[in-house]
Formats: structure tokens, C-alpha cells, sequence
């Protein structure tokens, strides 16, 4: 056993989420696409640090990087022309002993997939690799990783 500086909770008391009614859980992640596509095409930077806060927060502790606010920066110009791919492409995977939850398409890593409006060799889309928990029962999913 390793000792740190440090204590991360994670998810170490997060809800089993194999528990729940699948279906429920995937309107929810639908929810999160749509909130987080927003967040991307709109720049808001203010929503951006209340989804990422715990998640910047504790990779920065278990990386021993002092944490600096985000900036506009994290945002590309681009991304205001992303769409959502269609939501019937993606598969509810779990992980961490069903504490933690995503989507995913085939041979993608987990998390969202949004593309250009038009794609051609200037176009860019992205994938945010993230993963959700939910702390205590009856509360919304959030951001873990």
C-alpha cells in the first residue's frame, strides 16, 4: 500500500449504477451530450468549470500540478459548427465495479463523439473521453473522469 499527500475520494462511495433502470441511465447520458455539446459550441466557459471542477481538482492533486482556472482557450473556434452523432450509435458501458458509466460507439474509447456540420480538410470535430458516477442515490449523474 502506497501512502500520499493527498486524498482523492473518486468514486470510492459512489452509487452502483448497475442498480439502476438502464434506460434512465441512457436518457441521462443523452442529457449530458446535449449539455456538453452546448457547452462547446456556445464557449461557456462558466459551465465548463461547474461540469470539470472535481475532475480538474483531483488530477491536478494526483499530479502535484497547482490548478490555474481554465480559460477560453480550452475552447476552439471550430467547435461552434459540432453536431451530436445520433444517440442510437452509442452502447451504455460501465466500469470501477458498475460506479462508474458512459457511452460509447464501436472501437471508440468511451465518452461523446461530436463532428463538423460540414466536413471537409478544414473541419474539426472532437471526442471527449469522460466517464460519470453518481455520489449518493437520487442524485444527477456528474463528471468523475
Amino acid at each position: 500500500m502506497v501512502t500520499t499527500p493527498y486524498i482523492l475520494e473518486g468514486w470510492k462511495n459512489s452509487q452502483d449504477l448497475s442498480k439502476e433502470d438502464e434506460k434512465l441511465l441512457y436518457k441521462e447520458l443523452i442529457q449530458w451530450n446535449t449539455k456538453l455539446l452546448n457547452i462547446f459550441t456556445t464557449s461557456n466557459l462558466e459551465e465548463y468549470n461547474k461540469v470539470y471542477k472535481t475532475r480538474d481538482l483531483e488530477f491536478d492533486k494526483a499530479n502535484y500540478v497547482l490548478s490555474e482556472p481554465n480559460t477560453q482557450d480550452v475552447f476552439h473556434s471550430k467547435f461552434k459548427d459540432l453536431i451530436a452523432l445520433p444517440n442510437d450509435l452509442y452502447k451504455l458501458v460501465f466500469f470501477a465495479n458498475n460506479k462508474i458509466v458512459s457511452f460509447q460507439l464501436p472501437y471508440e474509447l468511451p465518452g461523446f463523439t461530436y463532428k463538423p456540420k460540414v466536413e471537409n480538410k478544414e473541419s474539426l470535430g472532437i471526442s471527449l473521453i469522460i466517464f460519470f458516477h453518481r455520489k449518493q442515490k437520487d442524485y444527477p449523474l456528474e463528471v468523475i473522469r
